[in-house]
């Protein structure tokens, strides 16, 4: 763990990050010798058949056992708290994440309505996009057919074999993806309208 750290952190952060790790490593070890000392003591039969001796050995232990869980839990959230920090400064500075924030917090302000009108426009441009695609894979076809390019250039030939062969499948897929445009258009139209 001490290596992903050192390699992904600056140095500052990362001596933080092993100090903060050692120091909860020690108190967990603490903790589980505290058990075994207790376990040893009941296993050996030092707890005695007295129910005070034994309420104070247990309140004992209970309270070593309590401070030193406190402590490694207090060691756990420095940890935790020092690569929130980083994660802050990571997203802070980064303009993608910013963007996508900033997007987020605009949708989270918009109604149904303007959202199904979002919808709505990314679906027409994505749609569009289909078309565009299917156009191009036919009008491709027509200018290699009018102008003879499998003929005055043999060594694309192949490359155009190869296209004509997929051309099917883009004219395919493109004409799928619109119909699924337009179902979900339906249907985000339809829920919009109903529940207005």
């Amino acid at each position: 763990m001490q290596v992903q750290i050192s390699e992904s952190l600056d140095e500052d952060t990362n001596n933080q990050l092993i100090e903060k790790i050692t120091e909860l490593t020690s108190y967990l070890t603490n903790l589980k010798g505290i058990q075994n000392k207790y376990f040893k003591n009941f296993e050996e039969g030092n707890i005695s058949v007295d129910s005070d001796s034994s309420l104070s050995l247990y309140t004992k232990y209970k309270e070593q056992i309590d401070q030193t869980f406190n402590q490694a839990n207090t060691k756990a959230q420095e940890i935790i708290d020092i690569l929130d920090n980083k994660k802050d400064k990571f997203l802070g500075d980064n303009p993608i994440f910013n963007i996508i924030k900033n997007f987020k917090e605009y949708l989270a302000s918009l109604s149904v309505m303007e959202i199904c009108l979002i919808i709505n426009i990314t679906s027409c441009v994505f749609i569009i996009t289909c078309i565009i695609s299917i156009l191009f894979a036919i009008s491709g076809n027509y200018l290699i057919d009018k102008f003879s390019l499998e003929h005055k250039l043999p060594k694309l030939s192949k490359i155009i074999q190869f296209r004509v062969k997929f051309q099917h499948y883009y004219i395919i897929v493109n004409s799928v993806f619109i119909i699924l445009a337009l179902l979900s258009l339906i249907f985000v139209n339809t829920f919009t309208l109903i529940n207005g």
